[in-house]
C-alpha cells in the first residue's frame, strides 16, 4: 500500500474514533493527560539520551527545556481542564432578548502536529497536550533531522496510545507532503517561514484551520544605564542555550555607544565563564544539529568581524 493510501486509512480510523465521542468526555481527556505524563516519565531517560545524541544538549538543559516544561504544562492542563470545557455564558444584545447565549468549546477533530528539530521532544508533545485537552485525536510528525528523538518518540507513543487516537508518522519531506494533502481538521506547525508557507497553502486547499509558530527576530536593547554584568549574563545564556538554535534567541544587540566596548568585553568574559577557554570541548554547550547547518552558519561568518 502506498504511503498516501496508508495515511488516508489512518486518518479515516482516527475520524471514526473521534466521531464515536470517546475523546470528548472530561474523564477521558484527564485520563489521557495522565497517561501522557506516565509515558514521558517511563521514557524520560531514553528521551534525554535521544536529545543528547541529536543535539548534545547537557542533561540539565535538556531536562528543563524538553521534559520538565512538559510536566508543568500537563499539570496546568489538569488543573484547568474542567474550567476550559465549561460552556461560557456571554451577553446578548437587546435585539436578541429574551434569549441567552453560551459559547461551547468543541474539539476540531483530527489534528496534525508537525514539529521542528531544535526542540524535538517539547515542540511535538506540547501541542499534543493541547490536542488531548481539547478532545481531539492526533497524528504526530516529528522531525527527521533529529533521528534519535524521532525514533524514541515513536516508541513511546506506540507503547502508550492506540493509533486510532494518537499515531506517529516518521520520514522526511515526502511523508510530510502526503500528510498535508489530507483533510485534517486542524494543523499545528512549528518551523521555518518557508515551510510555513507550504503548510498554509496546503491547509487552504482543504479549508483547514492552521496554527503556525514560525519564530522571528529577537533584538536585545542595552541602554547606557543598564547593569552590564547582568545584561552580559542574560545575553550569553539566551544566545548560547541549545547552541543558539532557539526561535527566541537574541539575534542582535542594540547597545548605547558609550557602553558598547564594555559590554563586548563582559560578553567575552561570560562566554569563558560558561564554557571555558575552548567551548568546543565544553560538556555544557550543545551542538549544531547537522553538517548542513554548520556550513550555513559558516557562510554567514564570511567577511564578518568575529569577536569570539
Amino acid at each position: 500500500m502506498s504511503s498516501e493510501k496508508r495515511y488516508a486509512a489512518m486518518l479515516q480510523v482516527q475520524r471514526a474514533y473521534f466521531e464515536s465521542g470517546a475523546t470528548k468526555d472530561y474523564a477521558f481527556r484527564r485520563a489521557m493527560l495522565l497517561r501522557l505524563r506516565e509515558a514521558i516519565k517511563a521514557w524520560e531517560e531514553r528521551l534525554l539520551a535521544a536529545v543528547k545524541a541529536d543535539l548534545a544538549k547537557p542533561e540539565f538543559e535538556a531536562f528543563s527545556s524538553e521534559i520538565g516544561i512538559l510536566y508543568m504544562e500537563i499539570s496546568h492542563a489538569l488543573k484547568n481542564l474542567r474550567r476550559w470545557m465549561r460552556p461560557e455564558k456571554v451577553r446578548v444584545e437587546a435585539v436578541h432578548w429574551p434569549g441567552s447565549a453560551r459559547i461551547y468549546k468543541d474539539p476540531y477533530g483530527s489534528a496534525l502536529i508537525i514539529s521542528p528539530w531544535n526542540y524535538p521532544v517539547q515542540l511535538l508533545l506540547s501541542p499534543l497536550i493541547g490536542a488531548i485537552a481539547g478532545g481531539n485525536t492526533a497524528v504526530l510528525k516529528p522531525s527527521e533531522i533529529a533521528p534519535a528523538c524521532e525514533k524514541a518518540l515513536q516508541g513511546m507513543i506506540d507503547e502508550f496510545f492506540d493509533p486510532a487516537y494518537i499515531a506517529v508518522v516518521t520520514g522526511g519531506v515526502r511523508e510530510t507532503g502526503d500528510l498535508l494533502a489530507l483533510p485534517f481538521d486542524t494543523i499545528f506547525f512549528t518551523g521555518s517561514p518557508q515551510v510555513g508557507k507550504i503548510v498554509m497553502r496546503a491547509a487552504a486547499e482543504n479549508l483547514v484551520p492552521v496554527t503556525l509558530e514560525l519564530g522571528g527576530k529577537s533584538p536585545v536593547i542595552v541602554d547606557a544605564t543598564a547593569n552590564l554584568d547582568l545584561a552580559a549574563h542574560k545575553i550569553v545564556w539566551g544566545k548560547f542555550s541549545n547552541a543558539g538554535q532557539i526561535c527566541v534567541a537574541p539575534d542582535y544587540v542594540l547597545v548605547h555607544r558609550d557602553v558598547r566596548e564594555a559590554l563586548q568585553e563582559k560578553i567575552l568574559d561570560v562566554i569563558k565563564e560558561f564554557f571555558g577557554d575552548d567551548p568546543s570541548a565544553s560538556p555544557d554547550f550543545a551542538r549544531i544539529i547537522s553538517d548542513r547547518h554548520v556550513e550555513r552558519l559558516g557562510r554567514l561568518l564570511d567577511g564578518q568581524t568575529v569577536l569570539a
